[in-house]
């Protein structure tokens, strides 16, 4: 049994008036829908996640803070939210629409029908427009607005609906009555995941109490849940008409079973990892199994964004260099999509993979990094790994008008249907340092994945035999380079020293990611 095995047996149900070793352990409380995390950061501050449930009653990332280091044996704190990320579980875009995660099928019409004066008995009750298209009360909201949904016109699952409703009226098909309509917008047809399995598991094993704070090697919240097809719910709501349904219900059918871990390590990490099943064929949009806001730069002078393998260009009169650093404090005037028919990207077959964001101060014109945070995709397993990615998205993901981040694994590239039955494995990651911890470099970050340690090591400015120390259970394991820019260069030969990996960089920028093993 290892060490922090043993810590966390031992103090499972205590709380210890020291202050814990968050670099090997973390410390963990769930109260009701929401989990607390806290892990370490620097030698001052601890970093502390808040997870909780989205708008389908799906795991959901709320946000990160960073709060005073711990002498008390707690968990919840307050303290400096450097990323609020309401929205960062993932969603398809199949089919048309953003569906899973904190969202429903969007061909869904609210209308706004004053005093409409219609019941749960209308539910499933057939109107035409002025057009002649055919639509269905789904759900009535409240006296004034009720969802509508057109009559399916896709075949073979996959389903097509219409959203445009012509003239300003519904006339019922099987009576006089009219709805007369004030207003028509879009809605999310919610909820949209029935939810299979939502367990928080201490060490991957044992369930995690309520209101107890625990301490462990890594706590695993694991995933599973179908998302409903809503030709499936719309067929069952006009064959029973005037009954309120289950939107999510055992009878309907799922066009997808997700299956995630979300596993969270002491140094801050969250390894993500996916297993989606196609459970009828669907067409294809995209899927990143990873987003993310903007972090929140709060009092900070700078926010700068790193993106390797992308190339300089300009856009609507703007120049940008991520893979320099971009000055991020500005919102974009258009989204950036990194492929390389934008003229984004260095190699159309090898799609950036990692996206840094970091916070910081200038002084004397020098940027001072205080906080930072990566997120990517494995280089060794799933859809993800070296010399496979390419296979399966054109696309290294895009940055949208709202700043936020989206990743892509997948896109039409695997072709346009996705046939039932296909099974997509993606392992991804989402982590936070602190810049001051190694101050030559950009970034230098790890996780664990299974049985290899990810290390990530970037710079922009030369440094010769620089000493980059790891993590004391590195010590002895045997290292190996996934990839590198030819100006980097490892001098440590074969496995991690005590003191710590020796290495130079030349032309003022260059970038390893090493993996550690037994």
């Amino acid at each position: 049994m290892a060490e922090w095995e043993v810590f966390a047996q031992n103090n499972m149900n205590t709380r210890p008036v020291f202050r814990f070793d968050t670099k090997t352990v973390c410390r963990v409380e769930k109260d009701g829908a929401n989990v607390f995390v806290r892990c370490c950061f620097s030698s001052d501050k601890d970093l502390l996640h808040l997870v909780g449930k989205g708008t389908n009653k799906q795991i959901s990332f709320l946000n990160t803070m960073l709060v005073a280091v711990d002498t008390n044996g707690g968990v919840q704190a307050k303290g400096e939210v450097i990323h609020g990320m309401g929205d960062d579980c993932t969603p398809w875009n199949l089919n048309g629409t953003y569906i899973g995660a904190n969202h429903g099928c969007s061909d869904v019409r609210e209308l706004t029908c004053p005093g409409h004066s219609k019941t749960a008995s209308d539910l499933g009750s057939e109107w035409k427009d002025a057009a002649g298209v055919k639509f269905y009360i789904i759900r009535i909201v409240d006296g004034n607005r009720v969802w509508v949904l057109s009559e399916n016109k896709g075949s073979n699952d996959i389903w097509k609906f219409t959203t445009t409703i012509t003239g300003s009226s519904l006339t019922n098909t099987a009576s006089p009555d009219v709805i007369n309509i004030s207003s028509n917008r879009m809605a999310q047809l919610t909820p949209a995941c029935r939810i299979r399995k939502q367990e928080c598991l201490v060490d991957g094993k044992t369930p995690l109490p309520e209101k107890q704070a625990v301490d462990c090697g890594y706590l695993d919240i694991v995933e599973e849940y179908d998302i409903i097809n809503p030709a499936s719910l719309l067929d069952k709501i006009r064959q029973s008409p005037g009954k309120e349904r289950d939107f999510v219900g055992d009878d309907l059918d799922g066009v997808i079973h997700n299956s995630i871990i979300y596993r969270f390590l002491p140094n801050g990490a969250i390894v993500v990892y996916h297993t989606s099943k196609a459970l009828q064929q669907f067409k294809i949009g995209y899927m990143g199994f990873i987003q993310s806001a903007k972090l929140h730069a709060g009092n900070y002078q700078a926010h700068e964004y790193y993106i390797p393998k992308t190339k300089p260009f300009s856009l609507k009169g703007t120049n940008y260099n991520f893979q320099a650093l971009q000055d991020f404090r500005a919102p974009i005037p258009v989204a950036i999509d990194f492929q390389a028919s934008a003229g984004t990207i260095s190699d159309e077959r090898n799609l950036p993979d990692r996206f840094i964001q970091l916070l910081g101060n200038r002084v004397n014109g020098k940027f001072i990094g205080k906080a930072a945070y990566a997120m990517g995709y494995s280089p060794l397993s799933g859809i993800t790994k070296i010399g496979e990615r390419s296979r399966y998205t054109s696309s290294g993901g895009f940055i949208y008008t709202s700043s936020k981040s989206y990743p892509r694994a997948l896109n039409n590239r695997i072709g346009a249907v996705v046939l039932a039955g296909t099974v997509f494995n993606c392992t991804a990651y989402r982590t936070y340092y602190d810049p001051q911890g190694n101050p030559n470099a950009t970034c230098v970050y790890w996780y664990k994945e299974n049985d290899n340690y990810l290390v990530y090591l970037d710079y922009h400015r030369n440094v010769d035999n620089e000493v980059v120390a790891l993590p004391p259970e590195m010590k002895g394991k045997k290292i190996s380079i996934i990839e590198k820019t030819p100006s980097f260069s490892l001098r440590t030969d074969k496995t991690v020293p005590e003191k710590g990996i020796i290495l130079s960089v030349t032309n003022g920028y260059g970038y390893s990611v090493l993996r550690i093993s037994d």
